[in-house]
């Protein structure tokens, strides 16, 4: 009696998502479109222990208006079908569609609309 198990090697293939990002690209219903200037100084980080957070990009020309935003920690969550679910614990969230393209990943928001291409970032954190 011969006995397999069929453990995928891609269990954790969502986890190409951990890491820092800044965006590079954006566009809306396939055209491309320029980045919101605060997005042009933002990373995000996924973490390992499915914790969502981002923060400041700092340089010499960071925009007095982007001081304004909060960055705060949230969940994320993979969901299957590149579906991840990102959003407080207690509350459902909001679904993004990402996926791996070379060493990027493009998000596809909510609205199906708009997407997002990031690049590898290192902060530095």
């Amino acid at each position: 009696m011969i006995l397999s198990s069929c453990s995928s090697d891609d269990d954790d293939s969502f986890n190409f998502v951990i890491g820092e990002w800044r965006a590079i690209e954006m566009s809306e219903n396939n055209e491309s479109v320029e980045l919101p200037v605060c997005l042009q100084h933002q990373y995000i980080l996924f973490k390992s222990n499915n914790e969502f957070s981002g923060g400041r990009i700092e340089s010499t020309n960071y925009p007095d208006e982007c001081y304004t935003i909060s960055f705060s920690s949230i969940e994320w969550e993979y969901l299957g079908n590149n579906k991840y679910r990102i959003g407080d614990r207690n509350e459902q969230g909001k679904i993004y569609t990402i996926i791996k393209v070379g060493n990027n990943i493009s998000m596809l928001n909510p609205n199906g609309i708009t997407k997002i291409i990031y690049e590898p970032f290192e902060s530095g954190f």
